[in-house]
C-alpha cells in the first residue's frame, strides 16, 4: 500500500508538468507555464518566433533550440531571445555539495568559453558566477559587416513541484547600440526576478 501511495503521488508531480497549459500572453507578460516562469514583454520590440539567419553565428545551437520566446527592435538591430529547460541541478544541498555544484558550473563555463574562443568571429568571452543560481556571460563577436555583443542572463530557479528549472534570457545587439538595447534587456531580467505569476526561490544556498 505504502508503495502504491508513492507512485501516486510521483505520477501525480508527473503529470503536473507534462499538463501545463500552452503559453500566453497577459497584461504585458509572456507566461510560460510548463517551466512555470514569466517575463515582462519590452515596449516597442516586436515579438517573432523565427531567429534571423545573420544572428544565429552569434547565438549557440542549445540556446535557440530551446527557445520560448523572442523580440526584435528593427530601429536598434537588437534582438532578445528567452530559453528555457529544465534544469540537472537538485536544489536540496542534502543531495549536492554547493562548493561541488559551483565546481560543475565553472566547468560548465570554462568549457563554453573554449568553443567560444576557437570561433574566429570571437574577440573576447567571459563569464561570472554571480551566485549558485546566477550567472552573468559576455561575448563580444564580430563578423563582415558589424560588431556584436552577446549578453546572457542565467537563472536556476525552483520550478514542477519538486523540480528546477533554468532559464537563459539573451540579448543580441550592435555594440554601437548596446545603451539603446540594453534597458530593454534589463527590465526583463528584473521582471523575472519579481513577477507577479510565479514565485522562486533563487539562492537556496
Amino acid at each position: 500500500m505504502k508503495r502504491l501511495i508513492i507512485l501516486i503521488i510521483t505520477a501525480t508531480f508527473l503529470a503536473s508538468c507534462a499538463t501545463a497549459p500552452p503559453p500566453r500572453t497577459e497584461k504585458g507578460y509572456y507566461i510560460f507555464p510548463k517551466h512555470e516562469f514569466s517575463v515582462k514583454m519590452p515596449v516597442d520590440w516586436k515579438h517573432t518566433t523565427k531567429i534571423p539567419v545573420w544572428i544565429k553565428p552569434f547565438v549557440p545551437q542549445d540556446v535557440r533550440s530551446k527557445t520560448r520566446t523572442m523580440y526584435f527592435n528593427n530601429n536598434t538591430i537588437g534582438m532578445i531571445i528567452i530559453s528555457s529547460d529544465k534544469s540537472i541541478w537538485a536544489r536540496d544541498p542534502l543531495i549536492v555539495d554547493p562548493e561541488e555544484y559551483r565546481k560543475n558550473i565553472k566547468n560548465l563555463f570554462e568549457k563554453k568559453k573554449k568553443n567560444f574562443e576557437k570561433k574566429p568571429e570571437c574577440i573576447s568571452y567571459n563569464y561570472e558566477l554571480v551566485s549558485n543560481d546566477e550567472f552573468d556571460e559576455d561575448a563580444y563577436m564580430v563578423n563582415d559587416l558589424m560588431k556584436m555583443r552577446t549578453i546572457t542572463k542565467y537563472f536556476v530557479y525552483d520550478c514542477c513541484e519538486d523540480d528546477t528549472c533554468i532559464i537563459q534570457i539573451t540579448m543580441v545587439s550592435e555594440e554601437n547600440n548596446l545603451s539603446k538595447n540594453k534597458p530593454a534587456f534589463n527590465m526583463i531580467v528584473k521582471s523575472f526576478k519579481n513577477n507577479p505569476y510565479y514565485s522562486h526561490t533563487i539562492g537556496y544556498w
